[in-house]
C-alpha cells in the first residue's frame, strides 16, 4: 500500500528535495535582430519575450534553485511571486522550462510513495510536498514492484510540479497538481507500453476481465463503482493495456474518477467511507479521485466479456452486441505506441472478440445496472 511518512519529521528533507529550475534542454534562448527570442522544440514555437521575461529566462539559462529564482525575481515584478508563478506555468505549457535534479544536495525522502503496475513494469510514484493529502488516492497501490521509471511531484507555494524522465516537467497551479500528475502518469504508461491501450473501465472476477466500453460521459466510472458493490472487483476505470502477443489485458489501477454529478451516488456505499476531497481538472471539471478498494492484481488476465454501455434504456438489461460491431469499436478506440494499429494488432483483437462474450448494457440508473452485472458475472 502507499506509504505516508510523518510530515513533521521529514519537513527538512522535503524542503531540500525541491529540484532546480532552468531552461529545457530542448529550448534555445538567444538574440535575433537585436531582440531576445526563445525557440521551444516541444511546441515548435519561436517566442519573443519582453524585457522582464527575458531577464528571467537569462537567469534560467543555468538551472538554479526555486528559492533563488523567487528571491531575485519576485521583487522586480509588479505582481510579485504570483506573477512569477503564472509565467512559469505559461512557459512550462510550451516546453520552454524544465526541472532538474540537484546533484549536490543530499538525497531526500518523499512524503509518500506508491507503485503503479503495468504489463511488464511499474511506475514508482513519489510526492515530496509535506501537504500531500491529494496523494492519498494512490494508497491502494503496492510497494513491492520493480520500477521502470519514477514519477515525482512537488508543491512550491501555489505552484505544482509533475516530473517524469525524458520529458519536460509540468508546472501548473497547485490546485491542478493531482490532475496533472495523473495525466503525466498516463502519458508515461502509454509510452512504456508495447501493446494497445483501450479506453474502458475494467471489472475483475475469477482472474478474468470484464471491460465496460463507451464514449466519455457513458457512465463507465459510476457504473463500475456500483458493480464493485456486487461481487466484482474494480481494476481501473480509465485505461486497460492490451498485450497483443498474449491476448491478455492489464487495467491501469489509477484512482477512480467521479464527476460532480455522481457524488451523491456514493452515499450508502463503501466508497462513502473514503471522505474524498474535490480536485480540479485541466478541463475545468471538479472530480473526486478515490483509491480503489481491493488489493490490485499485478498480472495481466484474459478478457471474458466486452460490454458496450447505452444510457438510453429504461430498466437495466443486457442484449447481444454484434461481434463485428465490437471489433470495429475496439479498432476505433484503441491507441498504440506507433499511433496506428498493425495487422497483427487487429488479428489479436479478432481472437479476443471471438473468445469473449460481447454484450450491450442498456440502462438509466447506474445502481440497478451495477447490480445486474453482479448477478450476471459474480454468481
Amino acid at each position: 500500500m502507499a506509504d505516508f511518512l510523518p510530515h513533521d519529521d521529514e519537513l527538512t528533507a522535503l524542503q531540500s528535495a525541491l529540484p532546480l529550475i532552468g531552461l529545457s534542454e530542448s529550448a534555445a534562448f538567444t538574440a535575433f535582430d537585436g531582440k531576445p527570442i526563445v525557440f521551444s522544440e516541444a511546441s515548435q514555437l519561436i517566442l519573443q519575450p519582453n524585457s522582464s521575461a527575458a531577464a528571467i529566462l537569462a537567469l534560467l539559462d543555468t538551472p538554479i534553485p526555486f528559492t533563488t529564482l523567487c528571491d531575485e525575481i519576485s521583487p522586480s515584478l509588479a505582481g510579485g511571486r504570483p506573477e512569477l508563478e503564472r509565467l512559469l506555468c505559461e512557459w512550462s505549457s510550451t516546453g520552454m522550462i524544465d526541472v532538474f535534479e540537484d546533484r549536490q544536495a543530499p538525497p531526500s525522502m518523499p512524503a509518500a510513495t506508491a507503485n503503479l503496475p503495468l504489463i511488464d513494469a511499474s511506475i514508482t510514484l513519489r510526492a515530496y510536498d509535506a501537504d500531500s493529502d491529494w496523494f492519498d488516492s494512490y494508497r491502494h497501490l503496492h510497494q513491492t514492484l520493480t520500477p521502470k521509471i519514477v514519477a515525482k511531484a512537488w508543491a512550491w507555494g501555489d505552484l505544482g510540479i509533475a516530473k517524469l524522465p525524458d520529458r519536460p516537467a509540468r508546472l501548473v497551479p497547485r490546485k491542478l497538481l493531482a490532475a496533472s500528475f495523473r495525466f503525466s502518469i498516463v502519458e508515461a504508461a502509454l509510452d512504456l507500453s508495447t501493446g494497445i491501450a483501450f479506453h474502458c473501465a475494467c471489472l475483475v472476477v475469477a482472474n478474468r476481465a470484464i471491460l465496460l466500453m463507451g464514449p466519455p460521459g457513458a457512465g463507465k466510472s459510476t457504473l463500475a463503482m456500483f458493480a464493485s458493490q456486487h461481487g466484482l472487483r474494480l481494476g481501473g476505470d480509465d485505461i486497460a493495456l492490451f498485450n497483443t502477443q498474449s491476448g491478455e489485458v492489464m487495467p491501469m489501477a489509477l484512482p477512480l474518477t467521479l464527476k460532480r454529478g455522481s457524488w451523491p451516488m456514493i452515499d450508502g456505499t463503501t466508497w462513502d467511507e473514503l471522505h474524498p476531497k474535490p480536485e480540479l481538472r485541466q478541463d475545468g471539471e471538479i472530480v473526486y479521485y478515490l483509491p480503489l478498494q481491493d488489493p490490485q492484481h499485478a498480472k495481466p488476465m484474459k478478457i471474458s466479456a466486452l460490454i458496450q454501455l447505452d444510457r438510453s434504456g429504461a430498466s437495466a438489461h443486457l442484449s447481444p452486441w454484434s461481434k463485428i460491431d465490437c471489433l470495429r469499436h475496439l479498432c476505433s478506440e484503441a491507441k498504440s505506441h506507433s499511433g496506428k494499429a498493425s495487422a497483427s494488432d487487429v488479428a489479436a483483437m479478432i481472437t479476443t472478440v471471438e473468445r469473449a462474450e460481447t454484450l450491450r448494457l442498456s440502462y438509466r440508473e447506474a445502481a440497478e445496472a451495477g447490480q445486474l452485472l453482479g448477478q450476471q458475472f459474480a454468481t
